[in-house]
C-alpha cells in the first residue's frame, strides 16, 4: 500500500511541480505538451525504479508518456481547459487527474 502513496507523490512532483513552468504552454505548442509529458514519464520512473523496482518495466515508461500525452491533449486541446478557476474548467481537471491516476494503477497492475 505504501507504494501506492509513493506512486501518488510522483504523480504530483512530475504533473505538477517539476512542470509547473511548461502548464501554460503546453497550452500552446504540441512541443511543450511533449516536453511535460517526458518530464513526467522520467519522474514516475523513477519513483517506480526506486520503490517499486519489480513492478518497473522500460515499456510501462514509454505507455505513461503516451497516455499522459492523450489525456492532457484532451484537455488543452479538445475541450480547450485555458486553466482558468472555473466551474467547466475544474471538472474538467478532475477528470483529467482521474484519467491520469487510473494509468498509473492500471501500468502497475500489469
Amino acid at each position: 500500500m505504501l507504494e501506492y502513496f509513493y506512486l501518488f507523490i510522483a504523480h504530483l512532483l512530475g504533473d505538477g511541480l517539476f512542470s509547473w513552468r511548461l502548464k501554460d504552454a503546453k497550452r500552446h505548442s504540441l512541443f511543450y505538451l511533449g516536453i511535460h509529458s517526458a518530464v513526467y514519464a522520467i519522474v514516475v520512473a523513477v519513483f517506480l525504479y526506486t520503490f517499486m523496482n519489480p513492478h518497473f518495466a522500460l515499456w510501462k515508461v514509454v505507455v505513461l508518456l503516451l497516455s499522459h500525452f492523450i489525456i492532457d491533449y484532451w484537455k488543452c486541446y479538445i475541450v480547450k481547459n485555458d486553466g482558468s478557476i472555473n466551474k467547466r474548467n475544474l471538472c474538467y481537471t478532475f477528470v483529467d487527474q482521474i484519467l491520469h491516476l487510473t494509468a498509473l494503477i492500471i501500468i502497475v497492475l500489469l
